[in-house]
């Protein structure tokens, strides 16, 4: 059953190369923009925008006691042909609302791919409402990808959205999946999210106070406009920059970084691994917090660029301050400690294999005014091999 490409065409005069939007929005170019995201992740009953050419997908509603899928339920946006340098049709509409879900098929509205000069376009949307899927395999059998752009200049499609609720329990998911595209645009969502939500791969803006109970990322980018009210986030080789206030009652990092421009509070726990970085940009309460100290714990890097509730900083693991912090005692207790900008503290202690230094190229090197200063004799404050290269433009052998 195949609607793909037969969505409206030149949806909301979208620019020339620019891809269609939908569930995820088209790949922009130069000063080229695409449309924002549209319609529901709930609820979808939209065409796919079409480009300044291209259509985007049909839109479907199936309603049936059991569902035997071993075809295939097509919606997908159009992809380019020829020379011609339009951005491609993004995904469209499918809704089911079934008992029994089976087959060895699969469920697309995958966002048209760019063959020429273009930018991909934005996936459509998918919800799937069934009490019994378990011979179908649903996260595996659907998907709502963006299309690929021509090439690193010209945008990929941002991730369409899989709605999936077992309406016996009532369970349900959100999946943004955009495995395989490289580069694609943003995936725009807002207000309160699912039980459980999931980004993969994906660039995601979150907009509005967004309220969600469980989410996870792999390999995401995520961009949180609004506030946020949750109870789980958990993050994987996840770029997440926050620039709204946030309470999180359990936030767990592995690889990739938190910044947090804005407030935020974790009421119950924290746990970082793999390398991950928080970057403070402004105050925050976390559990077991002791009020005015700081304790870097081995294997995190905590990056300071502002204003921050302590006085005393204990650093086992990695402590990048870039901006001037006013403390009284800091020790490097076998961690790093990387000043930025000039300190001034009462007391600082080096000790165990711990390390000062700066930045490679640090405009302001490291500049310490310190009451009192201790540095163990297994401990350094070291600047070696961290200034400027090629300064003056040197000659090749001098």
């Amino acid at each position: 059953i195949d609607v793909s490409g037969l969505g409206n065409v030149n949806t909301g005069s979208p620019q020339y190369y620019a891809g269609g939007s939908h569930g995820g929005r088209g790949g922009s170019y130069s000063s080229y923009s695409s449309l924002p995201c549209f319609g529901s992740y709930l609820a979808p009953t939209n065409f796919g925008g079409g480009s300044y050419q291209y259509r985007g997908g049909g839109r479907m509603k199936i309603a049936a006691e059991m569902l035997q899928l071993d075809g295939q339920l097509l919606a997908n946006g159009a992809t380019t042909s020829g020379n011609n340098s339009c951005g491609a049709g993004a995904g469209g509409s499918i809704w089911l609302d079934v008992g029994v879900l089976q087959g060895a098929g699969a469920i697309r509205a995958n966002g048209g791919a760019a063959t020429y000069y273009a930018c991909g376009a934005g996936g459509g949307r998918i919800a799937v409402y069934y009490s019994d899927a378990s011979g179908f395999g649903l996260t595996n059998r659907t998907s709502a990808t963006g299309g690929s752009g021509y090439n690193s200049n010209y945008q990929s499609g941002g991730a369409g959205t899989r709605y999936l609720r077992n309406t016996n329990t009532a369970e349900s998911i959100l999946l943004v999946d955009n495995t395989g595209i490289s580069g694609g645009a943003n995936t725009e969502l807002a207000g309160t999210l699912p039980d459980r939500v999931h980004f993969q791969n994906a660039a995601v803006q979150l907009t509005g106070a967004a309220v969600w109970s469980n989410l996870t990322a792999v390999g995401a980018t995520v961009v949180q406009s609004g506030t946020a009210a949750a109870t789980n986030l958990a993050l994987t080789n996840t770029v997440w920059t926050q620039n709204g206030t946030s309470a999180v009652a359990n936030l767990a990092l592995t690889g990739g970084t938190y910044t947090h421009n804005a407030y935020l509070a974790v009421t119950e726990s924290y746990a970082t691994a793999g390398g991950a970085q928080m970057v403070h940009n402004a105050l925050y309460d976390f559990p077991g917090q002791t009020p005015g100290s700081l304790v870097v714990p081995v294997g995190e890097t905590l990056v300071v660029g502002g204003a921050n509730p302590w006085t005393n900083a204990t650093v086992y693991g990695t402590l990048r301050l870039n901006a001037s912090v006013a403390w009284t005692n800091v020790r490097v207790d076998g961690g790093v400690l990387e000043a930025n900008a000039a300190q001034q503290w009462d007391a600082l202690q080096v000790v165990n294999a711990g390390r000062v230094t700066h930045a490679a190229g640090s405009a302001a090197g490291l500049q310490l005014t310190v009451g009192q200063l201790a540095v163990s004799s297994n401990s350094s404050i070291d600047v070696s091999g961290l200034g400027n290269v090629n300064t003056g433009s040197p000659q090749y052998y001098a």
